[in-house]
């Protein structure tokens, strides 16, 4: 019994180093890449090792849905799919990213598998929706000029809401070649107290809530600025109560925002 616990902490380790949690977001897990790039090969991996043997597939089985990344309308509808059927997968997700493009005619099977899999994958830690998500998604049949009741009403922000709270890292990650500026509702800011990474595009129209935020546990914001014509936007950000905030990162489409941070302290690392 001890020799075969033992093994099973070797094997353990061995897939720890081979499938580490930090390289993950260094991959790109573009559809423009093909099929052979590094993420679609590790991917392969994950899934060939699993296929061993029954003991690899008990140990490996969590690296293959702990960071999850949707490419294609088809894997999120899958993913929904084998949730229902295996809810006890769901435990295993730690990193959710979404950047599927949707067809006009998924929304709603699209809305439907996202309550389904946010709703299945309690421990989960960061929660990220790419360029194609959210330009055909969530600014496509989903307007977002809301008060909290109205954002209620939309299925798919009310279950991104339930899970927020819980959250640690959230981002809305945009193209600045692809894609207009995407400010998320305000509810989803407000209620995520315990953030510690946050990803957004410099908002062009401020709602209301949004100059009094507060995130006392965030240590990581990157903010994406569109255009230079925007950048002034960046100075509302001195409302913002961010007493933990370490790491400043801006992502400009080839313009030096020497003046952007402004509001915030010199003590913070800028990326730049």
């Amino acid at each position: 019994v001890v020799a075969k616990k033992l093994h099973h902490i070797v094997l353990g380790c061995i897939f720890e180093s081979a499938f580490p949690a930090h390289e993950e977001n260094l991959l790109d897990y573009s559809l423009s890449r093909g099929p052979n790039n590094p993420w679609c090969q590790r991917l392969r991996m994950k899934k060939a090792v699993i296929l061993v043997s029954r003991e690899c597939a008990v140990l490996t089985v969590k690296f293959l849905y702990r960071d999850i990344t949707i490419r294609r309308i088809s894997g999120l509808i899958a993913l929904a799919e084998t949730l229902r059927q295996k809810p006890q997968y769901g435990s295993m997700v730690k990193t959710l990213q979404l950047d599927c493009l949707v067809p006009t005619s998924m929304n709603k099977i699209a809305a439907e598998s996202v309550c389904l899999v946010l709703d299945s994958c309690p421990k989960l830690y960061t929660l990220r929706f790419g360029t194609f998500f959210i330009s055909s998604f969530l600014t496509h049949d989903w307007p977002l000029e809301t008060e909290l009741d109205q954002v209620s009403a939309d299925a798919t922000i009310t279950a991104i809401l339930k899970h927020v709270h819980t959250l640690r890292g959230l981002a809305f990650t945009i193209d600045t070649k692809l894609s207009t500026p995407y400010t998320p509702p305000v509810p989803l800011l407000t209620q995520g107290s315990r953030l510690i990474s946050l990803t957004l595009s410099v908002p062009t129209q401020w709602r209301a809530g949004m100059d009094a935020l507060s995130l006392p546990d965030l240590r990581e914001l990157s903010l994406i600025v569109i255009t230079s014509g925007n950048s002034q936007e960046i100075r509302r950000l001195a409302g913002w109560s961010l007493p933990s905030l370490v790491t400043l990162a801006l992502y400009t489409p080839g313009f030096l925002p020497d003046f952007y941070t402004t509001p915030f302290t010199s003590d913070l690392w800028v990326v730049l």
